[in-house]
């Protein structure tokens, strides 16, 4: 049995539960009232413990009956505007049934059990035609009798939109996500690829050390980040690898200067920290030969976590974020909503990102 068919079959028998747990308590609540406000006939105060259940389960019947038709039949039908006058036909149907059922099983059934003989005893006919006794007796009750489990069913919808609802949104987040670190992994791969390969043509020794290196990587995408959220130090862990085989390529001509300050444990959500230096790689090593000094900063304390990244760019070849920073904004948006700070700045030939992440 799949997880969604356990669930959903845990579902119904939650809410099976809730309903047999509602009928009870209100089939205890009128029969309570008998003792505690003294309201009903003399023959019902004079009759036994059972006689008092059954008359009290006797009533409580039709507005059983009624209440699952109001909500499961009636509404539905109130809900689309072309049936609606359809809706109010089948209402009006059902509580004559209703009541012509209930006043023949008293007549019939009822009395006769608890040894209730009249002298004249209405025909079938007389009950179908007693409209005001109906309308009196039985449809004003049962109907006020239904409002408990109106409201009742109504809240519990409510509660099982907004359960379906947060359901939806998170597998929507999740699909998402998922779809963004796809789009993240293949472009980080062919550029780690590359610089294998590069290593490779030359011969040097340093090619073994860049495929563990691109193992250790490979590793933690496969199976050590597939949490929404993941320890910090897991991230840093990736991240100094990427730099080890971005320094193996690039050898002296770059200079990059990290600073790492982690006060306790800290979660963060996955490749975050990769798109930040991947962006930083791509826009200012990649795009020139010359000597490139990059600056990345990390403070992750109580008070949240900040990171902030600086390199040289060429002003005249950015035209956007390009793909890694709109896929971490994006993330950013899903992830941490009304909790970062975004902010990139460009200006003197220096591209600065700072980004905030407030503790919950």
């Amino acid at each position: 049995m799949s997880v969604l068919r356990i669930r959903t079959f845990m579902a119904k028998q939650s809410s099976l539960l809730m309903h047999v747990v509602f009928w009870v308590g209100t089939y205890s609540w009128y029969l309570s009232q008998y003792y505690l406000f003294g309201l009903d006939e003399r023959s019902m105060l004079e009759s036994s413990l059972p006689e008092r259940m059954l008359i009290t389960c006797f009533h409580l019947l039709p507005m059983i009956a009624f209440s699952y038709f109001l909500c499961y039949r009636v509404l539905p039908l109130f809900a689309d505007r072309k049936r609606a006058w359809h809706g109010v036909g089948e209402l009006l149907m059902f509580l004559y049934c209703i009541a012509v059922l209930s006043r023949l099983s008293k007549v019939y059934v009822m009395e006769p059990l608890l040894r209730h003989v009249f002298p004249v005893q209405e025909t079938v006919g007389q009950i179908l035609t007693q409209l005001k006794v109906l309308v009196n007796y039985y449809v004003l009750g049962i109907v006020s009798g239904s409002f408990p489990f109106l409201i009742f069913h109504l809240f519990s919808e409510r509660l099982r939109m907004v359960r379906i609802k947060a359901a939806v949104e998170k597998e929507k987040k999740t699909a998402e996500l998922m779809a963004l670190k796809k789009q993240l992994q293949p472009h980080f791969l062919f550029n780690t690829l590359n610089n294998i390969y590069s290593l490779s043509l030359l011969q040097s020794p340093l090619a073994p050390v860049a495929i563990a290196r691109l193992s250790d990587i490979l590793d933690y995408l496969l199976y050590r980040c597939n949490d929404q959220f993941v320890p910090l130090q897991n991230e840093i862990g990736l991240l100094d690898n990427y730099l080890a085989l971005q320094l193996l390529r690039f050898g002296d001509r770059v200079v990059v200067k990290t600073n790492y300050v982690v006060d306790g444990q800290h979660q963060i959500a996955p490749l975050l920290l990769l798109t930040v230096a991947e962006n930083m790689f791509k826009h200012s090593v990649e795009k020139t030969s010359e000597p490139v000094e990059l600056q990345l900063s990390l403070q992750a304390t109580e008070k949240g976590l900040l990171l902030i990244s600086r390199n040289a760019f060429e002003e005249i070849d950015e035209k956007g974020n390009g793909i890694g920073l709109k896929s971490l904004q994006q993330q950013l948006t899903l992830l941490y909503p009304d909790r970062h700070v975004l902010t990139i700045s460009r200006a003197g030939g220096i591209f600065e990102l700072q980004l905030q992440i407030l503790p919950i």
